[in-house]
């Protein structure tokens, strides 16, 4: 993208349809860029997805009986520190790790 930015406003003898092909480029890259639903889009879709099965695993612990909700409440935190874990991963954030949502 700095290469076609570059060509569109340096005052060289470029002629005016070469820095208007270089504009437009420069243009469509950004938007491009701006509106990729690529990797990060999929990643919060999936960590969404995560923590609503985790909320529904919370509302099923009613209908457990009384003696087995500590185990399950337990196991759901468990979990939840292991979604936590993945916060972190986020595509396009830096350090990004090789975990996934889908991974253990």
């Amino acid at each position: 993208m700095a290469a076609t930015t570059v060509a569109t406003v340096l005052p060289v003898g470029y002629t005016t349809w070469a820095r208007i092909a270089a504009g437009i480029a420069t243009f469509l890259i950004a938007v491009a860029r701006a509106l990729d639903f690529g990797a990060r889009w999929r990643w919060h879709l999936n960590m969404r997805s995560r923590y609503s099965v985790l909320l529904d695993r919370v509302d099923q612990t009613q209908l457990l009986p009384v003696e087995g909700r500590a185990e399950a409440l337990s196991k759901i935190y468990e979990d939840l520190s292991k979604v936590r874990t993945l916060e972190r991963g986020i595509p396009g954030g830096g350090s990004f790790s090789n975990l996934t949502p889908g991974s253990s």
